[in-house]
């Protein structure tokens, strides 16, 4: 049977500094290489049962860091609760004040920035930019999808509201960038159901197709209400999104696409592989159906 590593209560579900842990006694050098550790950067350990994600390569960091250094753009909206922002295998950003220096690292991507007491937060117990910083740095520092989708998520999660995103934006007016923030904020929507949703709406928009309706509310003649992922009322065509394949569409889906064609609604349904294997293709039929429509 394998051997089961044995770990110091103090450290377990742990991130904890390497040569403290050998300092106090707790474990030796050899010990801290078993599999009962993960290393996450330099002198820095945590519990090899802790979930590998962004937040805990942001824990690493806050160990390493001084202390003024603030968590940054994706992974400020990670520990805001945006999974898609960032992954474990992703460079971690913190905004580091003009008058400290940190010294690079692999894996950490810092900006030397003045913020202000109200762009700091704390999120899952980090120091973090605020919601609207946060917004205001992903649409920065990212291509135009996928900060319109992590803003979408900041919104859905209520880490800020449209008027904090176009107050924050008036109040940086002299800033460089504003003129693509303020693009990114426009397009951004708190009813998008996941980020995929967010990049097939930025994707058509970018493709020159009109800027189509999330979650508009379609009423059937019995009185029902229909909620599309996308869709355009003036031409009558609505969008299923699904990260399905066409075949494995389920009773639920059918039912709504049903519902939408009895009321004289045009529906194409996208599925995630589509969008992904040929998304050309994708905007090339939404493009002919809109014009058969009556779009020109």
């Amino acid at each position: 049977m394998p051997v089961v590593p044995s770990r110091p209560e103090t450290l377990e579900w742990r991130v904890f500094r390497g040569s403290d842990a050998v300092r106090d006694g707790l474990l030796s050098e050899h010990q801290l290489r078993n599999s009962a550790w993960v290393h996450l950067c330099h002198d820095i350990y945590a519990d090899a049962r802790l979930k590998r994600d962004h937040t805990l390569l942001c824990r690493a960091y806050a160990l390493r860091l001084p202390a003024p250094v603030v968590f940054a753009g994706p992974s400020a909206a990670h520990l805001h609760g945006v999974p898609h922002a960032a992954t474990y295998t992703d460079d971690v950003h913190v905004i580091v004040p003009p008058n400290i220096r940190v010294a690079h690292r692999r894996g950490l991507h810092s900006h030397a920035l003045a913020l202000t007491p109200e762009e700091k937060t704390l999120a899952s117990g980090l120091h973090a930019t605020s919601g609207p910083r946060t917004a205001w740095d992903c649409a920065v520092w990212l291509e135009l999808g996928t900060a319109v989708a992590i803003v979408d998520s900041l919104l859905a999660l209520r880490a800020t509201t449209r008027d904090e995103l176009t107050d924050f934006a008036t109040q940086h007016l002299s800033k460089p960038w504003t003129s693509r923030v303020r693009r990114v904020f426009d397009l951004s929507d708190g009813l998008s159901g996941s980020a995929a949703e967010s990049h097939l709406r930025i994707g058509l928009i970018i493709a020159g197709l009109p800027r189509p309706l999330v979650r508009y509310p379609v009423e059937l003649p019995n009185g029902r209400v229909v909620r599309p992922r996308l869709s355009w009322p003036r031409y009558k065509l609505a969008i299923e999104y699904e990260p399905r394949e066409a075949r494995d569409l389920d009773v639920v889906h059918r039912k709504r696409r049903g519902r939408l064609i009895s009321a004289g609604w045009t529906v194409l349904t996208v599925t995630s592989p589509q969008a992904h294997r040929d998304f050309s293709s994708v905007a090339r039929e939404i493009r002919r159906v809109l014009t058969a429509l009556g779009w020109h």
